[in-house]
């Protein structure tokens, strides 16, 4: 993994969900926006747990599952 910024991985990890959440709530509905930004969140960390609690730190599967769950769960552009 070539992580291109400086910091550590969890807050590299932070600040691209922040990032994307950001841009999620800047471009769409308040109503829908939420309940995506709500959903995507819960998604994530439910899968991250489970990731965490079959032995992966969270810096192996966070990428892959940031894919899956905002391929699942669509926030408005």
């Amino acid at each position: 993994m070539t992580i291109l910024a400086s910091g550590s991985p969890c807050q590299l990890m932070k600040s691209a969900l922040e990032q994307v959440l950001l841009v999620a709530h800047q471009g769409g509905e308040n109503t829908d926006l939420s309940q995506a930004t709500s959903e995507f969140r819960s998604q994530f960390k439910r899968s991250l747990r489970q990731c965490v609690k079959h032995g992966f730190l969270p810096e192996e599967c966070f990428g892959q599952i940031f894919v899956e769950v905002l391929d699942k769960v669509r926030l408005p552009e």
